[in-house]
């Protein structure tokens, strides 16, 4: 009974310490799955229909030399903490949702594409007329889908002056990938 008492008067020890140990080991995982922003690509995309875990393993097979880790992340991904998704390399999206987040795209020089305030900021990944299935998507889908580079990016050098192209490297790998429906 003096050893249940002793157990029952320490329970929020206990608690605390396992409480502690989960954050912890949590922020110590992070830290090994993860890469400095110099070395990895972001892509982030808003359309259900592609299939995520897909597209990061064909990326992840032909990344660019440089780059040790490709992730690709839905937007709900970024639901409460908006500053991984707006620091983005890549982002596939809607029209629509193109259009609301300009502020973070940068404008493609030389591209056809998805117009806003007289700048391409977009081209088309996958035309609603021209519906190829690949392996990286879910479900059809029935409006185009654009494919923009993020304003913060420090992989897009051509278009912003930061150390590296590896994020047009990409780009052009994600339509390729897409336009032969997955075969490279």
């Amino acid at each position: 009974m003096k050893t249940i008492k002793k157990l029952a008067s320490n329970i929020h020890r206990y608690v605390l310490w396992a409480l502690i140990s989960v954050f912890f080991w949590g922020w110590v995982f992070s830290l090994a799955g993860d890469a400095p922003r110099a070395k990895k690509l972001t892509v982030f995309t808003s359309v259900e229909a592609i299939d995520c875990a897909a597209l990061k393993a064909a990326l992840s097979e032909r990344r660019p030399d440089g780059i040790s880790l490709v992730q690709v992340h839905p937007f709900r991904y970024a639901a409460f903490d908006t500053s991984e998704a707006e620091a983005a390399d890549i982002f596939i999206v809607t029209e629509k949702e193109a259009k609301s987040m300009a502020e973070y795209l940068s404008h493609i020089e030389g591209a056809d594409g998805l117009v806003v305030d007289g700048a391409v900021i977009a081209e088309v990944l996958i035309p609603e007329e021209d519906f190829k299935n690949t392996e990286f998507l879910l479900t059809e889908t029935h409006e185009p889908v654009y494919i923009c580079f993020g304003s913060r990016s420090v992989h897009t050098k051509s278009l912003n002056g930061s150390s590296d192209d590896a994020a047009l490297e990409l780009f052009d790998t994600i339509k390729i990938l897409f336009a032969e429906g997955g075969n490279l």
